[in-house]
């Protein structure tokens, strides 16, 4: 399979990069190339969806947050649970898209920030 698009790019208002795959050539792409292994990784806990990397090693909470956001809506979700780790501690599978992570942290978000938009 061949990449066509890239994965989308987004800046929150405090200047962090975000990049959100949406489909599984883009995730993989995004996540063990574009990113080089520096950054923050996050999902929706459980479910499949948009690999969304911040560009940035040591990101606030608050952009932590917004990009958890990011995770759920584009998951069709408006609350959830969203797993966030360092880039160094995710795994490339055999199957593309597909991650296997060595550790993470959970974030639930009980509702869209009211500021949110895409």
């Amino acid at each position: 399979q061949k990449l066509t698009s890239q994965p989308l790019h987004y800046v929150s208002s405090d200047g962090y990069d975000m990049y959100v795959g949406k489909n599984n050539l883009q995730n993989d792409y995004l996540t063990f190339h574009l990113s080089k292994k520096k950054g923050y990784f996050l999902h929706v806990k459980d479910h499949p969806g948009s690999h969304v990397v911040i560009f940035d090693e040591h990101p606030t909470k608050e952009v932590i947050e917004y990009a958890a956001s990011i995770a759920l809506f584009l998951g069709g979700f408006l609350d959830g649970d969203v797993i966030y780790t360092p880039l160094n501690e995710v795994m490339k599978t055999t199957k593309k898209g597909l991650v296997q992570l060595k550790k993470y942290q959970t974030l639930h978000i009980s509702s869209l920030p009211k500021d949110f938009s895409l």
